[in-house]
């Protein structure tokens, strides 16, 4: 326990400090202005918000000291993103179709973009697919609002389709998407599927999961405790036979009857290892082995 002294006398009461948190009401307030801060507060530190954000003042014997907060003491981080406040998530379902549509417009129109609309029927409270009427490039999309649906319905995401380019969102998505929906791009659509969503509240914008909007088609589900008890880790090393060789050169003469292409993998603790597709991974030379 800590207590506050002064002129060598301990204080008790509101005084005592038993925490963090104690410490910070002592000397903290928060404001929501830099006259209220001024006029309502003693306290040594005081935050408040301004046109730039949030900003940090002190009272010292020389003044008042005033400057951007770079951080906010007795504040936890928030968490943006987005907390659904709609009765349901969209439909896996929804997903897939919008995937297929993507992949069908860049293979058979010309490798092209294309966006697709998801809205909430008030009335029946469910969620329903819209495709607008768009004019297509391979970089660009030009599409129609559609007002009757956009007054009667709650347009909850756009999303659209970067071909065989990664999902990000460029320049022209951050000028054009300032309405507080979610918005979508997926990417790589003819071979493995890149996604990514965000929210948007008008000149910020935060990324969230997928599977924060969409349903989870791969629930948790549980199994026998003892199934795990069973399973004992056991490591095996094999001397190496490769040389002095580099690790992708080694890669590369390794002849195990098949080929594809490997991907880098980190999930073995070594981001600089070649994950095999089986139990093997060769790291500087040398051959692991887990059983």
């Amino acid at each position: 326990m800590i207590k506050l002294k002064t002129n060598g006398t301990e204080k008790s009461g509101a005084n005592v400090i038993k925490s963090k948190e104690d410490l910070v009401k002592q000397l903290v307030s928060y404001h929501t202005s830099q006259s209220a801060a001024l006029q309502t507060s003693t306290k040594y530190i005081r935050y408040f918000l301004g046109a730039g954000g949030a900003y940090k003042m002190i009272s010292t014997e020389l003044g008042v000291i005033t400057t951007e907060a770079t951080s906010v003491q007795g504040v936890g981080a928030p968490k943006l993103g987005l907390k659904l406040t709609l009765p349901a998530k969209i439909p896996y379902s929804f997903f897939l179709q919008v995937y297929h549509f993507f992949k069908d417009v860049y293979e058979l129109k010309g490798r092209v973009e294309a966006m697709v609309q998801i809205y909430w029927n008030r009335k029946k409270k469910e969620y329903f697919l819209y495709c607008p009427e768009q004019e297509v490039t391979a970089v660009h999309i030009d599409f129609k609002r559609n007002k009757d649906l956009d007054r009667e319905h709650l347009l909850v995401a756009d999303i659209h389709s970067h071909n065989d380019g990664p999902a990000n969102f460029s320049t022209t998505d951050d000028s054009d998407e300032k309405e507080p929906r979610v918005y979508g791009v997926i990417g790589r659509v003819c071979s493995t599927p890149e996604v990514l969503f965000r929210v948007s509240t008008g000149d910020a914008f935060a990324n969230i999961e997928m599977y924060d909007i969409f349903e989870n088609p791969y629930p948790t589900v549980s199994y026998p405790n003892e199934w795990f008890e069973k399973c004992k880790p056991v490591t095996k090393w094999v001397a190496s036979t490769y040389g002095s060789c580099s690790e992708e050169a080694d890669y590369l003469n390794l002849d195990y009857g098949w080929e594809r292409k490997f991907e880098k993998s980190n999930k073995w603790g070594n981001e600089n290892s070649k994950y095999r597709g089986d139990n093997r991974r060769v790291v500087g030379g040398t051959e692991k082995w887990w059983e």
